[in-house]
């Protein structure tokens, strides 16, 4: 069996062992990654499970690390940049955000993160409508939920621009550690 068909294997375990114990399934993530250790798709998924247990130091490093590994791989690099912007990071995130263009994302993608652009310059009805406009186009249940979870911590559409506000919203947001 090729070490490829081994991961998908393992990682088709793992996703089932994350359901119910998610501090099991990251450890046999982490076996994982030391066996092989060039496989993107499990640093993603490890950095995912990490941010979503709350070791966001971790499993920014794992994303990085499956970024590292597949330049062009549009949602870990996507994650890790929805990650920094909400541990407050905007400019690192714009930084990790700049370079999918380059792995031609996903249209939902794109629109995600012109939102989330929107988002950071408080310009809540242009986020508003993208993010919303984003959710048409995907396909992935778990992102979906996260960027209704986004849209719904939203402020209302008439607050007013308050300069405290992206920054309260982002760190309210963040604290929900919602699955990735």
């Amino acid at each position: 069996m090729s070490s490829e068909r081994a991961a998908d294997l393992a990682l088709e375990e793992i996703g089932k062992l994350a359901l119910t114990q998610s501090t099991e399934a990251v450890r046999a993530l982490h076996e994982l990654c030391v066996r092989y250790s060039q496989d993107a798709r499990l640093w993603f998924v490890l950095g995912s499970l990490l941010v979503q247990e709350g070791d966001v130091v971790a499993g920014e490093r794992a994303l990085r690390r499956a970024v590292e590994l597949s330049p062009d791989h549009a949602v870990a690099r996507f994650q890790l940049g929805l990650m920094q912007l909400t541990s407050g990071r905007a400019e690192e995130a714009e930084i990790t955000w700049s370079e999918l263009s380059h792995s031609q994302p996903s249209e939902a993608l794109g629109l995600y993160v012109s939102g989330l652009r929107a988002l950071v310059r408080d310009d809540f009805v242009t986020a508003r409508e993208k993010l919303s406009e984003g959710l048409s186009h995907e396909q992935d249940p778990a992102m979906a939920k996260n960027m209704r979870l986004i849209l719904e911590a939203m402020p209302p559409p008439a607050a007013p621009n308050d300069p405290e506000t992206t920054t309260h919203w982002l760190l309210e947001y963040a604290s929900r550690r919602t699955r990735h």
